[in-house]
Parts: structure tokens; C-alpha cells; sequence
């Protein structure tokens, strides 16, 4: 999954591009030759635009809902115009009950313009401390009502601290498979940020969090591989069709 953000660089500095202009077809070229890449590539692509649209810690993109589906839904467009069928995309706002969050509802272009919707959402910690479900819970009840598309987490972390791996393996391993039912990819922002302002958010903060997330791993389905229920299913399957063969006398 690439995350491509509407952004220039200018004078050493990263600046947002006008919704509008990319809307109006000033970037038309420039997009259309990031389609033809990506159409070149073997494999597929989960393309992820302009997150967090809804936050307003991105000023332009979060300024005219408008703007932002009419610019969303053109960039889509000339993906499939320049034949990048192997391009999905994926629609991930922030978590709504985060300050500076607006409602993720006027941003949403369309089912026919995503592969995928998601979220992306932080533990903070100290005062601010949410588990998984806290964090997610909320909007992604309202994200189930607005789209039927399956789910991708976005980005998520923990801030470091005692209970960092009880929060990996409580969110992981418990809150997701029984709370999070649409959710079919989480992506962990491994990233230290603590010098901006933020927290250090890779995981290896801790010898357990390390840990928690190597449990997490060994537990998960890999890309093709049937879950626990569908083995299940499956034994249970072959159990009724053996049984009725011998009904039937077969």
C-alpha cells in the first residue's frame, strides 16, 4: 500500500496543493503519469490518497469537502483512463473523536470511487490512554453505515510506556477478530515522531512490546491462508458430507 499525498515541494518546504486546481485538471499530466507507472507495475497496488481528509491539521484538503471529492474522484478517473486496473483504492479518514476531527461523511466520494474505506487512529497515552476499541469503536460504526466496503486500518501506533504490550495484544488479538468484523488489513506507523511533538511510535519501544507484536504476527492469517473459522468450517463441511455419503450409501 503506497500512501501518495496532494503535496509540492517549495523552498525546501512541503506545501499543500489546491483541491480545486487538481480538480480543474492543472495536474492532470502529473497524475497521469503516476497512473502509467503504476499500470506497469506486476503486481497490485492499494493506493491511499490524501488521508485524514477530514482533519484539519491538513488545512487544504479538509477545507471544502467539495473540492476534496471532486479532486478524489478525477484522480480516480485517470487512474482507470491509463488502464491501472491493478490500482485499488483506499479511503482512510481519522478517527472523528480526535480534536481538530471533522465528520467523515461530507468526504466520501462514492462506493464506485474505493476498493476500500478505513481509518487511521493513535493511543496516545498518559491522560489521553485509549484501548484499541476506544480509539476505533465510534467511527467505525459510522464508517460501517456509510460503506459497504471492506476495511483497512490506515495507520495505527501506541505511545510507549508499561502497557504498551498488553495494548498490542488486547487490540490485536482480542478487540480486532471480535469487535472489527470488516477489518481485513491493519497498518502499524512504525515511526518516531517524538522530536515533533508526537511520540515515538515504532513498536520496538520495549522488549514486551516487541514481544506482544511477534504474538500478534505468529496469530495472523497470512495473505491466502483459510482463518481458525474457516478450518472449522471446513472440518465441519467434510464431517456433513461424509455423513450424508453414508446416508445416501455412498
Amino acid at each position: 500500500m503506497l500512501t501518495v499525498e496532494p503535496l509540492l515541494s517549495r523552498g525546501g518546504a512541503e506545501v499543500e496543493v489546491p483541491l480545486a486546481a487538481i480538480a480543474a485538471g492543472r495536474y492532470d499530466e502529473m497524475i497521469r503519469e503516476d497512473a502509467r507507472i503504476a499500470a506497469r507495475h506486476a503486481g497490485p497496488i492499494l493506493l491511499r490518497w490524501a488521508q485524514e481528509m477530514n482533519g484539519t491539521w491538513f488545512p487544504e484538503r479538509s477545507a471544502d469537502p467539495k473540492a476534496f471529492v471532486a479532486s478524489w474522484i478525477r484522480f480516480v478517473e485517470i487512474f482507470r483512463e491509463e488502464g491501472a486496473t491493478n490500482v485499488e483504492f483506499v479511503w482512510t479518514p481519522s478517527v472523528e473523536d480526535v480534536a481538530g476531527a471533522k465528520p467523515m461523511e461530507p468526504y466520501f466520494p462514492g462506493e464506485q470511487y474505493v476498493d476500500y474505506v478505513g481509518l487511521d487512529g493513535y493511543n496516545w497515552g498518559g491522560s489521553s490512554r485509549r484501548s484499541f476499541g476506544q480509539v476505533f469503536a465510534a467511527s467505525y460504526e459510522r464508517l460501517a453505515r456509510l460503506s459497504a466496503k471492506p476495511m483497512i486500518i490506515g495507520e495505527t501506533a501506541s505511545a510507549p510506556g508499561p502497557a504498551k504490550g498488553e495494548w498490542i495484544r488486547s487490540g490485536f488479538l482480542r478487540e480486532l477478530p471480535q469487535r472489527f468484523p470488516a477489518v481485513v488489513a491493519v497498518v502499524w506507523f512504525s515511526k518516531d515522531l517524538s522530536r515533533e511533538g508526537q511520540r515515538d511510535w515504532r513498536i520496538e519501544t520495549s522488549p514486551d512490546a516487541v514481544a506482544a507484536w511477534r504474538e500478534v504476527l505468529a496469530s495472523a492469517p497470512r495473505a491466502g491462508e483459510p482463518t481458525p473459522l474457516q478450518r472449522l468450517l471446513d472440518v465441519v463441511g467434510g464431517w456433513l458430507r461424509r455423513l450424508a455419503g453414508a446416508l445416501l450409501g455412498h
